[in-house]
């Protein structure tokens, strides 16, 4: 469960301060005043409550906590006391006019802030709606970007006596949210799209918590340009599955046993899976053992294009895998 620890540490982990191209990170194209002004003009709908399906009865007074709350986080992020350096009246007079004149890295960390705010449940209770529209204004100005969705989990009764911060109620049960919001560069969307999406959707399943944030976590570190972790952490995930599967189907296995392989090749012929798949688990095992756990001069430095493969490996098998479950 987040804690207020995570939540700041979340602030900083906002389209700026990731690494979102091989070569570290440059900066996003110039942005045409079209799109800013289509921002501006969603958000200002946003506040005033005047999007049909962000229309929440109960949402009345939180409009201006969603500002300010947003406002004191981009503060901290940017690291300026008034985000446009206009003269401007109140809060959300300098979040207008940040929007319209900011660099474009910076407005990218407004529109993932602002799905993680205090108040956004109340004033968005479907974030994906918002990132739906989000995207189309992407499409409309033909900007390379997207905003991949927000990823949740209903909590068992069980977990609710642990509880911490983070966590809502949504027609009774109750939900946490395990990604929030991102944007991401169209070259990295069909990956995404194609292979992580379905994946994590795999690892909503019941009991397969840990699974998925183990491969949240992974694609976090890929983001930030920790691709070591990246590689260890995708194939801590594909493993985890596997136990999860064992566990779920009733199939014994050794947990000392170690290999990856070995595992998959026991769940493998219990499920009747052609032995032939079991090579993509024996890969990441390699590529783990080389790029993440090798030591001196057998240890090689991970690369970008090394922990995408791996990610996209892992993502493959894991909702390969499950379709059998």
């Amino acid at each position: 469960m987040a804690t207020t620890a995570d939540s700041f540490r979340n602030l900083f982990s906002v389209f700026s301060h990731r690494k979102t191209q091989p070569d570290g990170g440059q900066a996003p194209i110039k942005l045409p005043q079209s799109f800013r002004n289509r921002v501006l003009l969603t958000y200002d709908a946003l506040y005033e409550g005047s999007l049909p399906d962000m229309k929440n009865p109960n949402a009345v007074g939180y409009a201006n906590k969603f500002i300010e709350d947003l406002h004191k986080r981009l503060q901290i992020v940017v690291g300026r006391p008034s985000l446009s350096g206009a003269a401007v009246k109140d809060r959300y007079g300098d979040l207008q006019e940040f929007v319209l004149r900011c660099p474009s890295d910076e407005l990218f960390d407004l529109l993932e802030i602002s799905f993680q705010v205090s108040a956004t449940f109340q004033i968005m209770p479907d974030k994906n709606i918002f990132v739906d529209m989000l995207n189309q204004i992407f499409e409309v100005d033909g900007l390379p970007y997207r905003v991949t969705p927000h990823i949740t989990r209903k909590v068992s009764p069980e977990e609710q006596r642990q509880l911490g911060i983070g966590n809502l109620m949504l027609h009774g049960n109750l939900i946490e949210t395990m990604s929030n919001p991102m944007v991401i560069a169209v070259s990295d969307e069909a990956t995404y799209e194609l292979a992580i999406q379905p994946a994590l959707a795999a690892l909503e399943r019941p009991n397969f918590d840990g699974a998925l944030e183990e491969f949240l976590a992974a694609l976090s570190a890929h983001r930030h340009g920790q691709y070591g972790e990246a590689v260890t952490g995708v194939t801590r995930s594909c493993e985890s599955t596997l136990k999860l599967i064992a566990k779920e189907q009733k199939i014994d296995i050794d947990e000392k046993q170690g290999s990856i392989k070995a595992l998959a090749d026991r769940i493998h012929e219990k499920l009747n899976i052609d032995p032939k798949f079991n090579q993509g688990p024996q890969l990441l095992g390699s590529i783990r053992n080389e790029y993440a756990h090798g030591q001196g001069d057998n240890r090689r430095e991970a690369t970008h294009a090394v922990s995408e493969y791996a990610i996209t490996q892992a993502a493959g098998y894991i909702t390969f895998v499950t379709r059998y479950t």
